[in-house]
C-alpha cells in the first residue's frame, strides 16, 4: 500500500529513519549549466545587438541585457564586455528613439560593472562617446534625455582627466568645437560639470 491508501485505512504511516543526503555533485554539476547556458545566453544577446535586418531584434538584445548585467552584476562576462560596449556605443546616436533609450541605459550599467579589468578600455570608449553623451542630453525625445543624463553621472569618472595629463599648456586644454557646444547649455548642467571636475 502507499501512503495514501495507509492514512485512509487508520494505519500509522513510515517515519524516515535517516535525513536525506544531501548531494554535492548535483550541485556542482547544476551550477556549472548555470555557467554554461549564460554563455549562450550572452552569445545569443550579443549576436543580438547586431542584427543587420530588425531592429527590434536589436532592441530587445539590449533591454534583456541589461536585465541581465544587473542581475549577475557584470560578473563572469569575459570578451562579451567589449563586444557588448562597442556595439551600445554605435547605437547611441540611432536614429530610431528606443534603440537610443536602450543604448544610454545599457551603457550606463556598463559603466557601472567596468570594474578594474576593463577600466582603461572602457574609458577609451567614454571619451570617444563623450560628444554623442553631451548632444543627447538635449535629445529631442525627453525619456532619451532623462537616459543620456542618467548615464552622463555614471561615465562621470571615466571623463575625470588623471594627473598626469595635467602637464598639458592651457592652449592644449581648449578645444573650440567643446567651447561652442557648451554654450548652448544650461547653466546648471556646466555647473555640474564643472563640480564633478569633467571639463
Amino acid at each position: 500500500m502507499d501512503q495514501t491508501q495507509r492514512g485512509i485505512l487508520g494505519q500509522p504511516l513510515p517515519v524516515p529513519t535517516t535525513q536525506p543526503k544531501k548531494k554535492r555533485t548535483s550541485m556542482m554539476s547544476f551550477f556549472s549549466k548555470v555557467r554554461k547556458y549564460k554563455k549562450i545566453v550572452l552569445d545569443l544577446l550579443v549576436h543580438g545587438l547586431y542584427d543587420p535586418v530588425s531592429a527590434e531584434v536589436i532592441h530587445e538584445s539590449m533591454k534583456t541585457l541589461t536585465i541581465i548585467l544587473g542581475k549577475i552584476q557584470g560578473k563572469s562576462l569575459g570578451s562579451f564586455f567589449v563586444d557588448i560596449t562597442l556595439q551600445t556605443r554605435t547605437l547611441l546616436d540611432d536614429e530610431n528613439d528606443n534603440l537610443r533609450y536602450s543604448a544610454f541605459v545599457l551603457f550606463g550599467q556598463l559603466a557601472a560593472y567596468a570594474g578594474r579589468k576593463w577600466k582603461t578600455f572602457f574609458t577609451s570608449q567614454v571619451k570617444q562617446t563623450q560628444d554623442s553623451l553631451l548632444i543627447h542630453l538635449q535629445d529631442r525625445n525627453p525619456q532619451v534625455a532623462k537616459a543620456c543624463k542618467t548615464t552622463f553621472r555614471a561615465c562621470s569618472p571615466y571623463l575625470k582627466e588623471r594627473k598626469e595629463n595635467s602637464f598639458q599648456t592651457e592652449e592644449d586644454q581648449r578645444n573650440p568645437k567643446l567651447c561652442r557646444q557648451l554654450s548652448h547649455y544650461h547653466p546648471e548642467l556646466l555647473q555640474f560639470l564643472y563640480a564633478n571636475k569633467i571639463l
